[in-house]
């Protein structure tokens, strides 16, 4: 709980998958107060990090709880983000959530394609 505690930091990570388990842990847990905290805390954060977007199945839970985080802080021009998602997940995301990733409403968006790159982690190449 204490990881996700709603803190004055200047920028958070978050693996997506990870996130939504934290979240559909409290709710197992019948604990509202750490579910909204988790949720608060990746709102608000002034420069939040997702890596891995829409790694995870695409539920309408899921749908709905990317949704909010995404729109929340494509309304809020101070909060910054960063996003990691592979090219072959991005169609499985709902179309609002990639329009509000692809908008350069404010000229502020940057997409890099790592198409043709390695990954360190996996030694697998990126489509």
């Amino acid at each position: 709980r204490e990881r996700w505690e709603a803190k004055k930091q200047v920028g958070q990570v978050i693996i997506m998958e990870e996130y939504l388990q934290s979240l559909r842990n409290s709710l197992d847990a019948d604990d509202d107060g750490n579910y909204a905290s988790i949720i608060e805390a990746a709102k608000n954060a002034r420069l939040l990090f997702i890596d891995d977007l829409a790694a995870e199945t695409q539920t309408g839970w899921v749908h709905e709880r990317t949704f909010d985080l995404i729109n929340h802080r494509y309304n809020d021009p101070k909060l910054e983000t960063i996003i990691t998602v592979n090219n072959d997940k991005m169609n499985k995301l709902d179309r609002t959530v990639q329009d509000r990733i692809q908008s350069d409403r404010d000229g502020t968006v940057k997409l890099f394609d790592l198409g043709g790159m390695t990954s360190s982690r996996t030694g697998n190449r990126y489509s």
